[in-house]
């Protein structure tokens, strides 16, 4: 990209299109071992199912379920005419983006550049080149998707679009990152997204900070702690859930210079919408707001991560900065110590014994 620096001028785009990078090939790639997919590539069938992998691969994942639709309505999404189907993505910016040159957003140009950081989501860093010429760490971030159902080849090459199942949309993570921000909550800053059917990367301004358990361990641990109920009071106020918010390993928060940040917010999910436990009413939602609360005080309690004494300061912020007395703070500690199972937990239980 080395002529943006000659045409500093250039304006900068809110939406534009660009060609995607994910092939059939790499899509076995990601489901299958490097040596298995070189085994398969010699057999007879392996051309015409990388060209219907493709195919399927362009098809934008649909609200509805594919097992909620007609034989019509899914061969109209594959069987398009030619000339209808999309052959490159779009590309949507934030404002916040325009510092940065539109290139660092196109697939095709930091493919080579970008750094794996985490595997199983396909995470990406990239030092991207901004206006003024200087260069700053973004996020590229897949969404996660399962594979699970994918059949292995070549016992059975008939792989299902249903098979690959995105939790959450890369624009719809932006829309979620956007409504917490204006939550107060503080996230990796939302840059745009980029969509072509399945392949589709949320773009993100890197956040540098610390594991909360580092803070636990010295003297800032009540700043901690209270960091930790207002992000847990302003994602309420948000309607936004983030599922595992509680873990032990704080694995999707940061201690930073600005205060406690979340991060990886894939599976967040709007409680209107549901994840897997149903949508939440709006007339309960207060006290789902609450009983969120207790589940965390629960967790944070029984796996000793906090006193009780902080048990109860952590209800107190939480209800004050949701604008309620902080009354009612002991007796939610109570019925945390009580609690026999979160929300989480129960939901894991019913899956496993599906």
């Amino acid at each position: 990209m080395h002529y943006q620096k000659l045409f500093p001028f250039a304006p900068a785009q809110q939406e534009f299109q660009a060609a995607g990078i994910l092939s059939a090939e790499k899509y076995f790639r990601r489901t299958f071992s490097k040596e298995y997919v070189a085994k398969i590539q010699h057999d007879p069938k392996w051309t015409a199912e990388c060209s219907r992998i493709e195919e399927m691969l362009r098809v934008e994942p649909s609200a509805k379920k594919i097992e909620d639709m007609s034989v019509q309505e899914f061969a109209a999404r594959i069987n398009a005419p030619e000339e209808e189907k999309p052959v490159l993505g779009t590309v949507k910016l934030l404002p916040a983006a325009a510092k940065y040159f539109p290139e660092n957003f196109m697939p095709q140009q930091w493919e080579d550049a970008a750094k794996l950081l985490k595997p199983d989501r396909n995470v990406y860093t990239l030092d991207a080149l901004c206006r003024d010429g200087t260069r700053k760490k973004i996020m590229l971030k897949e969404p996660k998707t399962s594979y699970t159902g994918v059949y292995a080849p070549p016992e059975d090459w008939l792989t299902q679009i249903s098979d690959i199942h995105v939790y959450k949309t890369s624009p719809k993570e932006i829309e979620h990152l956007i409504r917490l921000q204006q939550a107060g909550v503080l996230v990796e800053p939302p840059l745009g997204s980029f969509s072509f059917g399945h392949e589709q990367y949320a773009y993100t301004e890197f956040v540098q900070g610390v594991s909360p358990l580092d803070v636990l361990a010295g003297t800032t641990r009540k700043k901690l702690w209270d960091a930790d109920a207002r992000m847990l009071a302003r994602m309420c106020k948000a309607h936004i859930k983030q599922q595992g918010f509680y873990s032990q390993e704080f694995d999707d928060k940061l201690w930073t210079n600005k205060g406690l940040a979340l991060i990886d917010t894939d599976e967040a999910f709007d409680l209107s919408e549901g994840l897997v436990s149903g949508s939440v009413k709006k007339s309960q939602i207060g006290k789902y707001h609450e009983a969120w609360l207790v589940d965390c005080l629960h967790e944070y309690l029984d796996r000793k991560l906090m006193s009780e004494a902080e048990a109860v300061r952590y209800a107190e912020v939480f209800l004050q900065e949701k604008g309620a007395g902080k009354g009612q703070a002991r007796t939610l500690v109570e019925r945390a110590k009580t609690l026999e199972m979160t929300e989480e937990s129960y939901v894991g239980m019913m899956m496993d014994t599906d």
